[in-house]
């Protein structure tokens, strides 16, 4: 079923297709605005009591234009539904007023809402709320600082972090008694200090092409967040070390220091030569360097590379009566090839690429030696990424365009079937 105007708009429904019910993804959206809507706002979320609410109120009609002239009652709630006040505010100029709401001392705790209304008698075109609570501040003040420039990889020699506390109020429920949980090792693993990957295209580790391949079972499975064959314990990372400063009426501050953590080996970095996705039938070039442990250029001799093209794909399945589906990327190989680099020069890789997605591997002659590994585009789709089975990735061949040239468009279908193509422009 098709409906269409003279020119301006187009959609169509496939009657073949089943339904897909959309009541469980919060699609319902704002109701559509009547003659008049009015955009509602206060400056911030919370008060306290004794404080005042500003308001804002824009008027506009059913195009988005301002009304100017129009008297608009503000109308104000206590959170028990109770009137507290009832404002007429005056046009100040392009539909827009304001009005300040003046809380009074112990005024009513809770969500307080704000209605705006064109006629006295008739229905709300705009609302808004906001909460009253008595929420504290912070009166303390703290400072995490470490010595170190760096983590120590296995944990050796790592102590406390130094705190300095500061205090920022005078009376003795303002004092705090602090405490930190650095890096002070244990049995097991470090205390109080948490570890994360600095990226997921830096993952020092086994060469691809000796991966294991996963099991293959039924029902959802989950996916490592790296790159197979990443090592966590020896990929680049960053430690975050957690200081809290506890008051004597329950309240905690807490400040997190964050370190990098020291290399154990060599490691490769790539960096492409082009920023953003490549156009269809472009080169993609690469520079690869070798940095050791100390963070230093250095030569590699007989470095291997291959680009591989990702293509994915959807695996169903039932679990507890309900059907549902899980991502499989799969990589064939493009392009490979042996590298040298020097500790003055970067090594370079070329290759040249087609529509699609794509990742380059790099990684040393030695089994356990680092490797590293960038992905990027070919084509400029029109979706960051195609992961459900009912999207589909759409390509362009170049990003901008100008009048009068042509469009190449390439559609990723995963299955056979006719497809229709709606071209609208924006600035129509």
């Amino acid at each position: 079923m098709i409906a269409a105007s003279a020119g301006a708009d187009y959609g169509f429904l496939d009657l073949t297709k089943p339904g897909f019910d959309l009541s469980d993804r919060g699609v319902g959206g704002r109701a559509a605005p009547g003659p008049l809507d009015a955009q509602l706002f206060a400056e911030r979320g919370v008060y306290r009591s004794k404080e005042t609410v500003h308001l804002t109120a824009l008027l506009r009609d059913d195009k988005g234009a301002g009304v100017e002239g129009l008297p608009l009652t503000l109308v104000v709630k206590r959170p028990d539904g109770v009137e507290d006040r009832r404002v007429v505010t005056v046009d100040a100029g392009g539909g827009g007023r304001t009005l300040d709401v003046a809380l009074v001392d112990q005024a009513m705790g809770g969500t307080w809402r704000v209605e705006a209304l064109a006629d006295a008698k008739g229905q709300p075109i705009g609302e808004t709320s906001f909460l009253v609570a008595d929420y504290v501040p912070e009166k303390l003040d703290m400072t995490v600082a470490s010595k170190a420039a760096e983590l120590g990889a296995s944990g050796h020699g790592l102590g406390r972090r130094t705190l300095a506390l500061r205090r920022a109020g005078r009376r003795p429920r303002d004092r705090g008694r602090g405490h930190g949980e650095g890096a002070r090792r244990r049995p097991g693993g470090l205390r109080g200090l948490s570890v994360r990957p600095l990226g997921r295209d830096c993952r020092p580790g086994p060469h691809p092409a000796r991966r294991a391949r996963p099991h293959r079972r039924q029902g959802p499975r989950r996916r490592p967040r790296r790159p197979a064959g990443a090592s966590r314990r020896d990929a680049p990372a960053r430690g975050d070390g957690r200081a809290a400063s506890r008051r004597t009426s329950g309240r905690t501050l807490e400040r997190t220091l964050t370190l990098p953590v020291a290399a154990t080996g060599a490691r490769i970095g790539v960096r492409p030569a082009f920023k953003g996705a490549l156009g269809n039938g472009e080169v993609a070039k690469f520079d690869v360097r070798l940095a050791g442990a100390d963070g230093k250029p250095a030569a590699a001799q007989g470095l291997s590379w291959q680009l591989v093209r990702l293509e994915t794909s959807y695996q169903w399945y039932a679990t507890d009566g309900r059907w549902n589906f899980e991502t499989v990327t799969r990589t064939r190989r493009v392009a490979d090839g042996k590298l040298d680099v020097a500790a003055d020069a970067p090594g370079k890789v070329e290759a040249k690429v087609d529509y699609g997605r794509y990742r380059l591997e790099v990684a040393s002659a030695d089994p356990k030696g680092p490797a590293a590994s960038v992905a990027f585009d070919a084509g400029y789709f029109a979706a960051a990424s195609a992961d459900t089975p009912d999207l589909l990735d759409v390509a362009l061949d170049r990003p901008t365009y100008r009048p009068g040239e042509t469009a190449t468009v390439r559609l990723g279908s995963r299955f056979a079937g006719r497809a229709t193509v709606l071209v609208v422009a924006s600035g129509a």
